[in-house]
């Protein structure tokens, strides 16, 4: 009786030693079921929540992006056409920059013009000194050549002819003649009409010696078919009235004219017409 009871106990204790292994194992594949569960549902949600997350961003970004577009629309809205590919159009930043580029140069265009209002000043100044510089320089020109001695007493047998034709016995055709030619007994002391410097002395081929003064003021006198050339140097300062040569006889271009002195005045650079200047008893011939 003890014994039976003592196995009947003892297959009691194995029967739920069995349950409580099995019953051990089932709760822990149970909870491992649960776990699972618990991250698949977790993983699912993050993910919705993701993509609602992903569709925002993309919808405000697409805002953002149609904004921009209806800005730079707007920019260009006052063109009816232009070039799709003007770069103005596709890089709005280019725009401001020629914007800021056109102020600088407006801005230099501006300088410019005030420059070039200076200038213009500057040399209607200029130009007003030089007027009266030249009015100035006129007037003691004029003044200067009112005290003017004749260089040779004697005929005129040739006019200047500067912007006409005189004709030459010599040359046998008309030509020009930028002097006057004063017919004097051959040897007579041919004179400086003026104070000046003796720039000149040289012998050529048409009209013989001849010599040039620098009286200053733009005055330049020239005499030619002169007799000699020892009686004054280049470089020398000679006064009014002071012997230069001598009545030389033709030669040249004036060789069948016979003794004379061939006389040029010049004004500013221009040949002139020295009977306007010298005194009148010069003779002339009829």
């Amino acid at each position: 009786m003890d014994e039976n009871n003592y196995n009947d106990k003892r297959k009691l204790r194995q029967l739920v030693g069995k349950f409580k292994t099995k019953f051990s194992n089932e709760s822990f594949y149970f909870v491992l079921f649960i776990c699972i569960c618990i991250v698949a549902i977790t993983s699912v949600f993050v993910s919705k929540q993701n993509i609602k997350r992903y569709k925002s961003l993309k919808e405000n970004t697409q805002v953002e992006l149609n904004d921009k577009k209806k800005d730079i629309e707007n920019i260009f809205s006052d063109y009816s056409t232009y070039d799709e590919n003007d770069e103005a159009i596709n890089n709005p930043i280019y725009q401001v920059n020629a914007k800021e580029d056109n102020k600088v140069y407006e801005a230099d265009e501006s300088l410019q013009n005030i420059k070039d209002e200076a200038s213009k000043q500057k040399t209607k100044e200029k130009q007003a000194v030089e007027v009266v510089a030249a009015d100035k320089s006129e007037k003691n020109q004029l003044k200067v050549l009112k005290t003017i001695i004749v260089p040779v007493v004697g005929t005129i047998t040739k006019e200047f002819a500067n912007d006409s034709l005189v004709y030459s016995k010599t040359l046998e055709q008309w030509c020009i003649h930028n002097g006057i030619d004063i017919q004097a007994r051959q040897g007579n002391v041919v004179k400086a009409v003026l104070d000046g410097k003796v720039i000149d002395v040289n012998t050529n081929d048409e009209l013989g010696i001849t010599i040039t003064i620098d009286h200053g003021q733009g005055i330049i006198s020239k005499y030619s078919c002169l007799s000699t050339d020892k009686m004054v140097k280049k470089g020398q300062q000679v006064k009014k009235g002071d012997p230069i040569s001598g009545v030389g006889k033709g030669i040249g271009f004036e060789l069948v004219q016979g003794p004379h002195l061939h006389f040029e005045l010049i004004l500013n650079g221009e040949y002139v017409d020295p009977q306007k200047y010298l005194p009148d008893f010069i003779n002339k011939k009829n």
